[in-house]
């Protein structure tokens, strides 16, 4: 007997690989059946002549967990007398559920050469009948074993024996535990046991294989279906999000139908990150979009205050039309008339840090301390650290403000142009983006 795991010399999985490399057939018992897992021995089992692989229930909590929630021999001996007994009718399900599993573990694999190829190994191996899967209907399938049989050998052959289930996890980063079982009795005692399983079981092949085909490894889609997946993948959430708006929209005949999608998708993003950027390219009305955005927030959170309109000082006129013409109520400042925040000084005397006196121009958080959402047209203009950007963002950090940016040119020099304008906004691990790396600078760094 050997022990064999993921840290043995050998480990669990080259051992396996060269058992399998010297057999002429394998049979193969696990809980789950993974892609992962049959990448891993792909071509060793392409070289058997058979290979019979028997899968669980993946409906069926493990006897252990049964155990655990009752505490009692009658109830657990109940559940097992019931494990026992199959409907016809419960049949077709529990074929269907093994299938399912195989079908959401393509889907979920990386979408690479080595995983599309071992997709197509396996869907050769089942066309040409050197593979069958069956599933076991009774009670969970808690069993991992790899038998090995040989041909022309003084042994009959051997199994690996364990915990280590059919799975990329179960061969190398799981801690798992496995022995590798030798001798005549044994082996002969193994396969009595799989034959017996083997044959109260159900054949899943062909259903496999017709998952196998329809699989993205596999299936040729026409680019516009593949166009359509793109979208939903990249747009799908907001199908579920609110389609009414909180206020009428105003002077419909102001708002072209893209423009009221673009306000509801900004104020979803404002809910779920406390801002959001419109950068459609110019001509598209980003103005129109700012504005009935200011003025659906006002009637969201009425208790936010009158909102605040930043804009390069050339864009003031235009601003305060708007702001008249929607009835926002806000206020408009030039850009170039934001003062940097007040510096820090070391006071010798009382040997505390004191503010200095603050640079030219507005000082934000003293002029607009009451102010709700705000609105900064040619956000672009704060991409770079000076005092402008800094008195911005420290006046924004002050306060809960609802933040909308638009810009036509949001990057212009590289990545970190747009990392600097939405940090306005976002926290830099506390933003609620599903990314990797977490941290927003690490993240643009990696792009």
């Amino acid at each position: 007997m050997t022990i064999l795991h993921s840290k043995t010399d050998p480990t669990m999985l080259a051992r396996l690989k060269e058992m399998l490399s010297s057999s002429a057939r394998a049979d193969i018992a696990v809980g789950y059946f993974f892609i992962s897992g049959f990448a891993e021995v792909a071509d060793e089992i392409s070289r058997l002549s058979k290979t019979r692989i028997l899968v669980g229930r993946p409906d069926r909590p493990t006897l252990e967990a049964v155990a655990a929630g009752l505490h009692q021999a009658r109830p657990l001996q109940a559940q097992l007398e019931a494990d026992h007994r199959v409907r016809p009718s419960q049949r077709q399900q529990i074929r269907q559920n093994a299938v399912t599993d195989v079908s959401r573990d393509i889907g979920a694999l990386p979408q690479t050469d080595e995983s599309q190829s071992a997709v197509e190994r396996l869907r050769q191996l089942v066309s040409a009948g050197f593979l069958e899967v069956r599933t076991y209907p009774r009670e969970f399938l808690h069993a991992k074993a790899y038998l090995c049989w040989y041909e022309g050998h003084a042994e009959p052959g051997a199994a690996i024996v364990g915990s280590s289930n059919f799975t990329l996890a179960g061969f190398q980063g799981n801690t798992e535990l496995n022995v590798r079982v030798t001798g005549d009795q044994e082996m002969e005692d193994l396969k009595n046991w799989f034959e017996a399983l083997w044959e109260d079981s159900e054949d899943i092949t062909d259903q496999v294989a017709l998952v196998l085909d329809d699989c993205w490894a596999i299936k040729q889609y026409p680019p516009y279906l593949v166009y359509l997946k793109a979208l939903y993948e990249l747009f799908g959430r907001q199908l579920d999000a609110p389609q009414e708006l909180p206020l009428e929209p105003f002077r419909q005949e102001d708002l072209a139908n893209f423009q009221l999608d673009a306000v509801r998708r900004s104020l979803d993003m404002i809910r779920n990150h406390g801002g959001c950027y419109i950068a459609d390219v110019v001509g598209l009305g980003k103005s129109f979009i700012g504005a009935e955005l200011l003025r659906q927030l006002r009637q969201s959170y009425p208790l936010d205050g009158p909102p605040l309109i930043i804009c390069p000082a050339g864009l003031v006129g235009m601003w305060e039309h708007f702001n008249e013409r929607f009835g926002l109520g806000a206020a408009v400042v030039s850009q170039s008339r934001i003062a940097p925040p007040p510096q820090l000084v070391f006071n010798v005397e009382t040997e505390e840090y004191d503010e200095a006196e603050p640079g030219q121009g507005i000082n934000l958080a003293e002029t607009y301390r009451n102010r709700g959402p705000v609105l900064v047209d040619e956000a672009h203009n704060f991409r770079n650290i000076n005092g402008r950007s800094r008195g911005l963002r420290d006046y924004l950090e002050r306060g809960d403000h609802k933040v909308i940016l638009l810009s036509a040119t949001p990057q212009n020099l590289g990545t970190r142009d747009i990392y600097r304008q939405i940090r306005l906004f976002l926290d830099e691990t506390d933003h609620g983006l599903p990314i990797e790396p977490l941290g927003l600078e690490d993240y643009f760094n990696s792009a």
